[in-house]
């Protein structure tokens, strides 16, 4: 059960770092399934943040800007997982964990 909930509690602990949190909601890249979170600290700093789970791996990105700065989204939507070879993996449906 840690593993399946480990994008759930990495998030949790992204939210509690909040003073209010502006985009919550499930994500995905090449097929991988996670969560994407915007949120803003009480310093007023943006954070992104995305979370993803594969092969026993979990990824956390987080980025911030300044309040009234330049989102990094390119940052959090650039992720990808590689092969040995060097080719990004691209599934044909959503990768689901073989529990």
């Amino acid at each position: 059960i840690d593993l399946a909930a480990s994008v759930a509690y990495a998030t949790t602990k992204l939210r509690n770092e909040a003073s209010k949190v502006t985009y919550d909601a499930y994500h995905y890249i090449n097929l991988i399934p996670g969560h994407e979170l915007q949120y803003n600290l009480p310093n007023g700093r943006r954070v992104y943040a995305a979370v993803y789970l594969h092969e026993y791996r979990l990824y956390i990105m987080k980025a911030t800007a300044p309040a009234n700065g330049i989102p990094p989204l390119l940052y959090t939507q650039s992720f990808a997982i590689i092969r040995p070879d060097g080719s990004a993996i691209r599934y044909q449906t959503i990768y689901r964990h073989p529990w």
